[in-house]
């Protein structure tokens, strides 16, 4: 018998007061991206394991579950949206095993601010991304 476990797989480009981390120009540019767990059962998990594309050098990471790293988060740079494989060993040895279409490009259909970024001493840049404004109605107000 299989339980079900509210366990999921989420993916963020946006830090701290929404800033994005970048690297490069042009199409191949890279972003710094988290890929991470969320939900109830997270106890339950002991660690996880992801799978990346077959373009990274390192393509396994496992990442165990402590209390300095809740939510078993693995942090990469990346230039393309790409299937990522995880399996998550809980606890009791069971081991999950999921399909996360990374999404973090979603937000970068916000305006971007130029005139807010930063050069940071390892080369990369942070951008500050603002969310769309929504209406009363609830749609997105026109620029």
């Amino acid at each position: 018998m299989s339980l079900y476990y509210d366990v999921r797989v989420c993916d963020s480009a946006i830090g701290p007061n929404n800033s994005v981390y970048a690297k490069g120009q042009g199409p191949r540019r890279r972003y710094k991206v988290d890929i991470y767990l969320e939900g109830r059962d997270l106890p339950y998990v002991y660690a996880t394991t992801y799978h990346l594309h077959p373009t990274f050098e390192e393509r396994q990471w496992t990442v165990r579950r402590r209390p300095s790293n809740p939510d078993c988060r693995l942090t990469i740079w990346t230039w393309g949206v790409f299937t990522v494989h995880v399996e998550i060993e809980l606890k009791s040895g069971e081991i999950i095993r999921m399909r996360h279409r990374l999404s973090y490009d979603e937000p970068f259909q916000y305006e971007r601010r130029d005139e807010m970024h930063t050069q940071l001493a390892d080369g990369s840049v942070r951008y500050t991304y603002e969310p769309p404004k929504i209406s009363a109605t609830g749609s997105n107000a026109a620029s």
